[in-house]
């Protein structure tokens, strides 16, 4: 779907990954980022099979603003 504006993401676990790595994919046009309780996606012996493509998660500065919440 197409935005008139720029969105702002409001993600929760995994979904602070998927923004991570849409990042990094060079996925622009964000306006800014609300990030909840990031998943620890580097544990593989204890994440379920389908969480392990979104390891390692980027470790990279987010070109937008955005609000870190962890728990």
């Amino acid at each position: 779907a197409a935005c008139a504006a720029p969105p702002v993401l409001v993600a929760h676990s995994l979904g602070c990954a998927l923004v991570a790595h849409r990042v990094t994919a060079g996925g622009g046009g964000i306006k800014a980022a609300l990030l909840v309780a990031p998943a620890d996606v580097e544990v593989l012996a204890i994440t379920v099979e389908a969480v392990h493509s979104f390891a390692p998660m980027p470790l990279v500065r987010l070109p937008f603003p955005s609000v870190v919440v962890a728990s």
